[in-house]
């Protein structure tokens, strides 16, 4: 097991069949370690701002496992379902620098919900220990998207020479039908 996931939860969450909230978590509180499901976390705190927040969280994944200098991960930030994509890039920022600080090396970074309960505010940060298997599975990935890429753009580019065909003829055939209704008209003069 060579991962590591902690969270950071700012909200609860309701059960869709009584809309109530599944715990109490004050405006002015967040929890470290918070589970998925609002399982009770490591420590509930005063609420900070993300890079402190981070600087708190950061250590106890890396000391866990442990990472080391030179090692190299995968990172995940997931939003745990009310978190917006740019607080994600946020904390990716900080996580990135503080990684960076002690010597890991990000390989990969994927960002996005990806296991969610519902609109709880907050994030979950994992690091994959990589290894050279990973390494060529997640080349593999890459390659696939960028070839996906390639396809949408070719996709794309047919689209937009059919619409310009199309528009071109339009256009040519309203401007003959101009030139016959003209010279009919003179013709009934």
């Amino acid at each position: 097991a060579n991962a590591r996931s902690l969270s950071i939860g700012l909200s609860s969450c309701s059960l869709p069949a009584t809309g109530k909230d599944i715990f109490e978590i004050g405006d002015d509180e967040m929890e470290f370690g918070m589970g998925l499901h609002g399982e009770q976390g490591v420590e509930r705190v005063q609420m900070m701002e993300a890079d402190p927040a981070l600087e708190r969280l950061m250590p106890i994944i890396i000391d866990d496992l442990p990472y080391q200098s030179g090692d190299e991960v995968i990172l995940v930030i997931n939003g745990l379902g009310a978190t917006t994509r740019m607080e994600m890039h946020i904390a990716n920022r900080k996580i990135h620098h503080i990684l960076t600080a002690a010597g890991i090396k990000v390989y990969a970074t994927e960002i996005g919900e990806y296991a969610t309960s519902l609109e709880m505010m907050g994030l979950s940060v994992s690091l994959i220990k990589i290894d050279d298997e990973l390494k060529s599975v997640e080349r593999q990935k890459q390659r696939l998207q960028d070839e996906e890429l390639k396809l949408q753009e070719s996709h794309r580019k047919a689209i937009a020479t059919l619409e310009n065909r199309y528009n071109a003829a339009t256009k040519k055939a309203r401007e003959a039908l101009k030139v016959q209704e003209s010279t009919e008209g003179r013709r009934l003069l």
